[in-house]
């Protein structure tokens, strides 16, 4: 299985079990409320939305992990009509393992 599938489903059971946030707005709330552990966000994310992301996620000292993956992946497994660029997990350990498959990733690319 490839890094891909392997971080869809891994978010799929994230989201699931209710720890994972989508969209801009919903992570900013997240973010400023201290209920996010780390934030994702894709590839193909725009810069202005990066430049913000990183800006609410430097007041709370929170992790921003960019998935070697593009915002179009997420469009059908969530059931969602538009695009996903970020998200945040309000949970330690499937961060843990979101970061354990990126190091995969860049370890056998």
């Amino acid at each position: 299985m490839n890094y891909q599938n392997k971080i869809l489903n891994l978010l799929t059971i994230c989201r699931k079990a209710g720890k994972l946030i989508l969209g801009f707005d919903a992570v900013k709330e997240a973010v400023l409320a201290g209920k996010a552990e780390s934030v994702l966000v894709t590839r193909d994310i725009s810069p202005k939305t990066l430049k913000e992301a990183k800006y609410y996620c430097s007041k709370r000292n929170i992790q921003i992990i960019k998935l070697n993956c593009d915002m179009d992946i997420f469009v059908g497994a969530f059931k969602n009509k538009k695009k996903i660029a970020i998200m945040a997990v309000n949970d330690k350990g499937f961060i843990n393992r979101i970061v354990e498959l990126s190091l995969e990733d860049t370890e056998n690319p």
